[in-house]
């Protein structure tokens, strides 16, 4: 959590106020109706727009689609589950998958837990007995737990290739890396980028050869800086995609993600900030006195505001407070000539 400003009134009750970047608070049941809302069948989806399973809020869009052998496709989905995604609270794009691996307790045990953010936005759930000595194993294999109300089927077809329980997802700490292969046989390898527990997606290469490279930069809001597509067999190149992130001031109301695409097209995602406060008692024990801290820490959520696409209108995004927690749920999806749509929260 990054910390930007820390101010003390001190006495015998310290008052103190920071301000901090949105941590990524999901719990194990928000995961678990995730990958149903966003991996089950299309008929669980009522009119395009909410999960008739998790009762999720949902939207979809797709920016572009690069044509070639191997089609490079960027779409984002929306879901209200209460949870960070790649282009901001609640949204995801299809790149930028990453894993979160660490120790936890499911059904009274303790384990490993791997957290794996899918294309979708869905959080897939794998996990083995905890032991402490795979962290010196040259590779160790982790079992999904079934959410209920999984079907398979999310894209269109029935079978062992899309099926999640074929899908097999190994450790291999030494190596500082993730493997994750489903039943098309497709690997995506994830590697840790120096935080802990955190795993950002390096390729994801099909069966036929076709391969998704990934770079990164760890400023970038996808914490990626370009996509490369291309045949790992033929060495031909398909399409390429730069994602820059525009920074602004604390102070301002919105920044900027702009991609450009190898046909030169350019989308922008306006983001907006969005600050919500929480406040707390700290109790500190020094000698034998007893301090109490009055604490006010405000934090710092982004949200996907309009979308500038010279192939589509432009698609803009306004949200209401939350009625349970902090943040905000998606209200409204307008287009150019009043076009409204609306989501219920």
């Amino acid at each position: 959590m990054r910390i930007f400003s820390l101010t003390f009134l001190c006495f015998i009750i310290f008052s103190v106020v920071s301000y901090a970047e949105e941590d990524e608070k999901f719990s194990l049941n928000d995961s678990l109706s995730s990958v149903v809302a966003l991996e089950g069948l299309p008929s669980s989806i009522v009119e395009g727009r909410v999960c008739a399973i998790s009762g999720l809020s949902l939207d979809r869009s797709v920016d572009f689609s690069l044509i070639g052998p191997e089609t490079l496709t960027l779409q984002r989905t929306y879901s209200s589950a209460p949870a960070r995604g790649n282009i901001g609270f609640g949204w995801n794009v299809n790149h930028g998958d990453w894993v979160e691996l660490r120790s936890t307790v499911h059904d009274d045990e303790e384990i490993w837990g791997c957290f794996i953010t899918e294309p979708s936005g869905a959080r897939d759930f794998h996990k083995r007995r905890f032991n402490e000595d795979d962290e010196k194993k040259a590779k160790v294999s982790f079992k999904m737990v079934e959410p209920k109300g999984l079907t398979n089927g999310s894209s269109g077809e029935i079978s062992g290739r899309t099926n999640k329980k074929n899908h097999r997802v190994e450790w291999l700490a030494r190596e500082k890396k993730i493997v994750c292969e489903d039943g098309a046989k497709a690997n995506r390898i994830f590697y840790n980028d120096g935080r802990p527990s955190f795993f950002v997606i390096n390729s994801d290469r099909k069966a036929n050869g076709s391969v998704y490279r990934y770079k990164h930069h760890k400023d970038n809001f996808l914490h990626i800086s370009a996509i490369d597509c291309f045949n790992f067999l033929t060495k031909k190149h398909y399409a390429h995609v730069d994602i820059k992130l525009k920074l602004t001031p604390i102070d301002e109301k919105y920044m900027q993600i702009q991609l450009e695409t190898s046909d030169q097209r350019q989308i922008k995602y306006e983001m907006l900030k969005y600050w919500y406060k929480e406040r707390f008692t700290q109790i500190d024990h020094n000698l034998n006195n007893k301090i109490e801290r009055e604490c006010t820490v405000s934090y710092l959520q982004h949200y996907l505001s309009e979308v500038s696409n010279p192939s589509k209108p432009t698609e803009k995004y306004s949200y209401v407070k939350r009625s349970k927690g902090n943040g905000l749920l998606l209200h409204k999806k307008t287009w150019p000539n009043n076009l409204i749509l609306t989501h219920k929260s």
